[in-house]
């Protein structure tokens, strides 16, 4: 149900929320629910982020991975094997992400704390 008007659109005195139209000027507040209700729907099409548990593992990781690649590299795999177990796209792509990053941090010798492979 449109959301209720309590004034009138068109003269500004008061309505009862289930009017069908003012008592004063006879403006039709159906119609004036219908487009109040249009006007708010584009906001149902904003596209919702959602900040749950996906982006707080991916965070963990993200900072595990930065900090010990190689345990970094271990757990993303883990927990990307099993988001794609439990068909979690979203979940799965962010782990390829700390996986990519713990990589490039191995293949390179570089770590959040200097080179970890030779020494520093």
């Amino acid at each position: 149900m449109p959301r209720g008007i309590s004034k009138c659109p068109n003269c500004g005195e008061p309505v009862s929320a289930f009017a069908a139209g003012c008592a004063v000027c006879g403006y039709d507040l159906i119609a004036a629910r219908n487009e109040r209700a249009a006007r708010r729907s584009w906001i149902d099409r904003l596209p919702q982020i959602h900040f749950g548990n996906d982006w707080v593992v991916f965070g963990l990781c993200l900072l595990l991975a930065l900090g010990a690649p190689v345990v970094g590299f271990i757990l993303g795999a883990f927990v990307a094997w099993q988001a794609d177990n439990d068909a979690d796209v979203q979940r799965r792509n962010l782990m390829f992400v700390v996986i990519a990053v713990a990589v490039l941090q191995m293949a390179t010798g570089y770590g959040l704390f200097g080179r970890f492979i030779f020494g520093y």
